[in-house]
């Protein structure tokens, strides 16, 4: 068992050598399983991040005329 213990040391946060992941639910994707619960986390959290954007898109695309169709209000640089 104190092979464990060193084991943890190892992965010692405080270390300024050990490589350090953003805290990030797409963290999870690269570091656990595929078939393991954090990693359906991760997906459920990407699924629901891809699913707004697409509803904001939608959104965004409502309300346009001929003229300007992606309601863009007047005097805006479209740049």
């Amino acid at each position: 068992n104190n092979n464990n213990s060193n084991e943890e040391e190892d992965l010692d946060a405080s270390d300024p050598e050990s490589p350090q992941l953003p805290q990030s639910t797409h963290s999870l994707f690269f570091t656990q399983p595929i078939f393991s619960l954090p990693f359906a986390y991760a997906l459920t959290i990407y699924g629901i991040s891809i699913a707004s954007l697409v509803m904001a898109l939608f959104n965004s695309g409502k309300g346009g005329t001929a003229d300007n169709l992606l309601s863009v209000p007047a005097n805006v640089p479209l740049e």
